[in-house]
């Protein structure tokens, strides 16, 4: 499967909320970076997503446009996060993958 399908696939688990699928998709020392926490490892990574979902009684990724290199390493995405059906966010996700096809690093740019 290619990067971009594994992209997808990851904002998608995580419009479902479904920690199962995001901790299986991710490395043991997975590091996540966004305007507000930065988090190093798995399970701090999805304590940090799980404090996510339970702030909010909805969220929601929306894909205008994912990228990928031509290793099939990165992909560099534009979402646009709906948060309890008002809030709208413009995110830029740059995420990284491993030789394994599991995401090893997840960095969030708001615009």
């Amino acid at each position: 499967m290619n990067v971009v399908d594994l992209t997808g696939e990851y904002f998608d688990a995580f419009s479902n909320r479904d920690l199962a699928s995001l901790k299986n998709m991710f490395e043991d020392d997975i590091m996540l970076r966004d305007w507000e926490l930065s988090t190093c490892g798995k399970n701090e990574t999805i304590e940090a997503i799980d404090k996510i979902f339970k702030s909010v009684d909805s969220i929601c990724i929306l894909p205008k446009l994912i990228l990928s290199d031509i290793l099939q390493t990165l992909t560099i995405s534009e979402i646009e996060i709906v948060v309890d059906n008002s809030d709208k966010l413009l995110v830029v996700d740059v995420i990284e993958y491993s030789s394994d096809s599991k995401i090893k690093s997840i960095r969030a740019y708001k615009r």
